[in-house]
């Protein structure tokens, strides 16, 4: 793909922008080694499995990687592997590296050269094997990646369990989609979140699906418990795909061992001022019922291992509660808790109002708060036309938070937009997306606010942009270290710095090559990309990609030149990766379905390479 250049300062790097959606066909048939007496426990020199219980095809082609997947360990370790495949830099002076220990004394040793995918009981690993000999010690040194089931991703995919400082062997858990069972299509992207109708705050039990809980049942058996997603998937708790609430028998024989006791819902609801999850399921309970499962919450701000407790079993309902401070109505006004369970604070806007002027019309809103005049009492957002107000959508307090971490508040039930094909009608409503201000390392500008832009007015939505650091949490680095033989310091290692390049200002266009309009179906003549490096988008007027996206790709219409059919190529979350002293990537992630595989969503790559006589391009 051809870089158009534009009129900015010049700069010695040169971008090179690449997006598209993994995808991958297997024809599988199981290899001699893992054809095992036990079922349960066999091992493959593939990069897929068939797990024994239903019969599913885990796949971890796609965790294979262009750069290394890395994460840091104690003592200012960093842990480098690949999976499927090698490292693409040399390891030690090796290039017949998986996996790579670099000490904090920045010396480095092979972690292992191939890996085994194993599989226990449910629980799916690799171990690299064949690394060099630890010092010290007689052993060689060894690495496990444990595949972690995780629906919803947090900022951190991987983590190293905790070792001692001459350790030879490494544990990783790395967490994946591609490790769980298939994702029932009504629980998909859900927020887990309901409103009180009494007091008008938004519950939000998401936090709790990053692990599963297990209890006994008093008789010997167990119940697995996810909250809002399916169980996760792991050893001992192989349960089938869509159950949220599984029952399991240890003693029986393992395709008998799991049981839906409860399918996964989207959201809990508030019944006599109680917040309850029901389940029910299709596994027979008296020939005449099914069993079924109801989960209450109540609210305890200062317990510290929130877990469900059985209550009892009647007519074939399983009762549970569940004490944790996200069923308490306390949560500050204007704050959301993030998956990671930060708290994102926008209170200090609240009460902000704003008049902001596009296409020769004034819209009035305010955060968090109701507008007052000129809107109607209620209104967080109006149109104001000739002296006349059309509600945008009621005020709320209520800040949500989407599945990549960005914070946003939605109003809604506004004055009537239009009429639906079925006789109804629909509101409109107002969605203020809060997004990070763009901003260089060591930065010391003042203005925190940066303040709303207007991005759309399109589909009975105004759709608002927010720049401010309220919603900056841990930026991705845009500076990354490499190791030279020779440096000026002497302490051989150097830097790729691309925070020039971050743009508080424009966004950077892509010219997309005639040839490559040619390979991909969703490519026209009238497509463009626009990105930004390391950092989301600047907020234009009508590029309508999600808030903190940090790549879109959109078609322009010919007659408005307006962008329209906007998608995201994925967000800011993976710092920049050096491939050597001249080379580096980014990658941006999470971003919109992709066409050919809605379960697949679109990310994107910016390769950067070094030319001394390359001014600034996008």
């Amino acid at each position: 793909m051809m870089m158009m250049p534009i009129r900015m300062s010049p700069i010695w790097c040169l971008l090179f922008f690449l997006f598209g959606c993994l995808q991958f066909k297997v024809n599988y048939a199981a290899s001699d080694d893992t054809k095992q007496a036990d079922p349960l426990t066999f091992s493959t020199n593939e990069c897929f499995l068939t797990e024994p219980v239903y019969g599913h095809l885990f796949n971890f082609t796609n965790l294979q990687t262009d750069f290394a997947h890395w994460t840091r360990g104690e003592y200012g370790d960093t842990f480098e592997f690949n999976i499927c495949g090698n490292l693409t830099r040399t390891c030690n002076g090796r290039t017949d590296v998986a996996a790579c220990l670099k000490k904090a004394d920045k010396k480095e040793y092979v972690l292992g050269t191939h890996h085994l995918l194993e599989y226990h009981n449910g629980k799916m690993y690799f171990t690299f094997s064949n690394g060099e000999k630890c010092p010290n010690s007689s052993d060689n040194y060894k690495l496990h990646v444990y595949l972690g089931c995780d629906y919803t991703l947090d900022k951190d995919q991987s983590r190293v369990t905790s070792y001692s400082s001459n350790a030879c062997s490494f544990y990783i858990t790395f967490e994946t989609p591609l490790a769980c069972l298939p994702e029932p299509e009504n629980v998909k992207g859900n927020d887990c979140s309901v409103r009180d109708p009494k007091t008008g705050h938004m519950f939000n039990l998401m936090p709790l699906s990053d692990s599963n809980y297990r209890i006994s049942d008093r008789q010997g058996n167990a119940f697995i418990i996810n909250v809002c997603k399916p169980v996760l998937y792991s050893e001992n708790a192989m349960c089938p795909a869509e159950s949220s609430v599984c029952f399991q028998k240890p003693h029986a024989n393992y395709k008998e061992k799991f049981f839906n006791y409860g399918t996964a819902q989207p959201r809990p609801t508030i019944e006599n001022n109680n917040l309850v999850i029901r389940h029910t399921s299709p596994t027979p309970c008296n020939g005449a019922t099914n069993y079924s499962s109801v989960l209450n919450f109540y609210c305890d701000k200062d317990v510290k291992n929130a877990h469900p407790v059985l209550m009892g079993f009647k007519d074939c309902v399983y009762t549970f509660t569940f004490a944790t401070p996200l069923a308490c109505q306390e949560l500050p006004s204007c704050t959301v808790v993030a998956h990671d369970n930060e708290i994102i604070d926008m209170s200090p806007l609240r009460n902000s109002k704003f008049t902001l002027e596009q296409d020769n019309q004034s819209y009035v809103l305010s955060i968090c708060s109701a507008t007052g005049e000129p809107c109607m009492e209620t209104d967080g957002a109006c149109l104001q036309v000739n002296n006349q107000s059309t509600s945008l959508g009621k005020s709320n307090d209520h800040l949500r938070i989407n599945q990549t971490g960005t914070p946003y508040l939605l109003y809604e039930d506004g004055a009537i937009c239009q009429k639906t094909s079925d006789g109804g009608t629909r509101k409109w409503s107002t969605k203020i997306e809060f997004v990070c201000a763009n901003r260089t390392e060591g930065s010391n500008s003042k203005d925190k606010n940066v303040g709303p832009k207007i991005i759309e007015n399109s589909n009975c939505q105004l759709l608002i942009h927010y720049q401010t650091e309220l919603a900056c949490r841990e930026q991705i680095s845009c500076r990354a270290k490499v190791y030279v033989d020779h440096s000026e310091d002497g302490t051989g290692t150097d830097f790729i710095d691309l925070s020039p390049l971050i743009s508080n200002t424009d966004n950077y266009e892509a010219e997309i090559d005639a040839a490559l309009i040619a390979q991909h179906q969703q490519l026209t003549k009238s497509t463009k990309i626009f990105l930004n490096v390391c950092r989301p988008l600047v907020p234009k007027y009508a590029l309508g990609c999600p808030g903190g996206s940090a790549a879109c790709m959109a078609k322009i219409d010919k007659n408005t030149g307006k962008p329209e059919e906007e998608q995201s190529l994925g967000f800011p979350l993976a710092s920049l990766v050096p491939i050597n002293r001249t080379s580096a990537e980014l990658r941006y992630l999470l971003g919109s379905p992709c066409p050919e595989d809605k379960n697949t969503l679109m990310s994107s790559k910016i390769e950067v390479t070094c030319q001394m006589r390359a001014g600034r391009y996008l």
